[in-house]
């Protein structure tokens, strides 16, 4: 039976021995097996816990549970590969630095100044340092996109405001439109159905809209000529071969004319004056008149 250099005769003699395990010696083990890690786990000396674990007095340590915790551990750990024999202290210590089992400082120092440890402990504080900033700055995103949401649900809101209105205009301009095309129809109908009144001229003694006689039958139109010419020279001492007294005659008959109540424009008695004179001249039907 293997016992360590600092452990009693038998190897559980003396309760002291079995509770302490010598960090210097075991800390420069080439390699440990499954059970000296649980012992060593817990501080105590690898040989004196196998020697209690065989002889069955198990209540003469109160860390024997503990110890069969460890060893369970490792033993699991082996069967998935995350432990491979042979295991070196260092090996020992991270992997329970990964399962943040809590390694005597003295056993760790000595293996520390011997192997290359690599710090999971320190790893995993990072770790867990930046998922907390992580996560900060993931709450302070939802924060963000929250306000941007309710920023632009309010914008939708006015905008589908503003809208309804902009649709409710249309429709209103639409139906106006449709009002006014209506009546634009209805004023054209009427239009169309009345016929123009022909007149020498009209009654307000204008001399617009006036339908002069080359409108008319050319041999009515002489006729009428003549007749007003005629009258002309009768009642006023009017002369066609002369240019000169066509309008101070227009303007006397537009006097006689409006004592009997006819209204005529003496410009429009002129222009008809002027029109029979030349159309009568050009046929030969002037002469001179005394």
């Amino acid at each position: 039976m293997e016992s360590s250099p600092r452990s009693g005769r038998n190897g559980i003699s003396e309760r002291a021995q079995v509770a302490k395990a010598d960090a210097q010696f075991w800390g420069r083990a080439p390699h440990l097996r499954p059970d000296e890690i649980a012992a060593l786990a817990i501080g105590k000396d690898p040989v004196a816990m196998q020697n209690l674990e065989k002889s069955g007095d198990v209540n003469s340590c109160e860390d024997f549970s503990a110890y069969m915790a460890v060893k369970f551990l490792v033993d699991r750990a082996i069967e998935t590969n995350d432990l491979s024999p042979p295991i070196r202290p260092n090996q020992m210590i991270e992997w329970m630095d990964s399962l943040f089992i809590e390694v005597p400082a003295d056993f760790r120092n000595v293996v520390e100044s011997i192997y290359p440890v690599r710090d999971y402990r320190a790893l995993c504080r990072a770790l867990f340092a930046k998922a907390n900033a992580d996560d900060e700055k993931i709450m302070q995103l939802r924060d963000q996109m929250k306000k941007l949401i309710e920023e632009r649900e309010a914008d939708v809101r006015e905008f589908s405001e503003w809208s309804d209105g902009v649709l409710d205009t249309m429709d209103e301009l639409h139906d106006t439109l449709l009002t006014l095309q209506e009546q634009i129809q209805l004023m054209e109908a009427e239009a169309s159905t009345e016929l123009p009144t022909p007149e020498f001229a009209n009654d307000n003694n204008e001399a617009t809209n006036t339908i002069l006689l080359s409108d008319l039958d050319p041999r009515a139109v002489t006729s009428l000529q003549k007749i007003i010419v005629g009258l002309a020279i009768a009642f006023r001492g009017y002369s066609p071969l002369s240019e000169s007294n066509e309008r101070p005659t227009s303007k006397e008959l537009e006097s006689v004319l409006a004592e009997v109540g006819l209204n005529l424009n003496w410009k429009t008695i002129e222009k008809v004056l002027v029109e029979a004179r030349v159309r009568l001249s050009e046929q030969g039907l002037l002469k001179p008149w005394k």
